[in-house]
């Protein structure tokens, strides 16, 4: 099945941070970490919180949610299912969630293979671009706690699209009114 060139293309992928109780003085579910301390294991693992994210290919305009628990096809279908037009193409990398995900939802799926970088007109790279300037973002302060994640997102995403050129009024007003960043509850 070829893809035509209207069609719109949306790049997928996974970013993970470390969950963070900062500022939280009692009733922690582990012992405390010291400050920076690296979480153990990259990836998917019980230190990590999945991000997915999603970037519309040539514009700026991106999707977060962060997920419950793994990026598993349910949890992907759920958080793309009201974002995707019916004749998106799904470009992600090659886990199988994603082949999943997109039949699940009707549309068009292209998985760049694994130790590749693209196939054909097809790439991540935008959104692994992205994950890079959130991280980016991140960094001054030091980690965030779980429980904010969703609100720094939204914070990040507002200022990444829109250049960073918005009187205080337009930004209160686009927060209140725009929550394109969704927090599922935890499993």
């Amino acid at each position: 099945m070829s893809t035509s060139p209207t069609r719109s293309k949306a790049e997928v992928d996974e970013a993970f941070f470390r969950e963070s109780f900062k500022g939280r003085k009692h009733g922690m579910p582990r012992k405390a970490h010291k400050r920076a301390m690296p979480a153990g294991k990259r990836g998917i693992s019980r230190e990590q919180i999945p991000v997915l994210t999603a970037v519309a290919r040539g514009s700026r305009s991106s999707y977060m949610v962060v997920l419950p628990g793994t990026p598993n096809a349910p949890n992907i279908t759920a958080a793309l299912g009201s974002v995707l037009a019916p004749d998106a193409v799904l470009v992600s990398d090659s886990a199988s969630a994603y082949k999943t995900a997109a039949k699940t939802l009707g549309v068009v799926g292209r998985q760049i293979p694994s130790g590749t970088h693209k196939l054909g007109p097809y790439h991540i790279q935008n959104v692994n671009a992205l994950h890079s300037r959130i991280k980016d973002w991140f960094r001054p302060f030091k980690g965030v706690a779980t429980k904010n994640l969703p609100v720094y997102l939204a914070w990040f995403r507002f200022f990444d699209e829109t250049g960073w050129v918005r009187a205080p009024g337009e930004f209160l007003r686009d927060a209140i009114s725009r929550p394109r960043v969704k927090a599922s509850s935890p499993t």
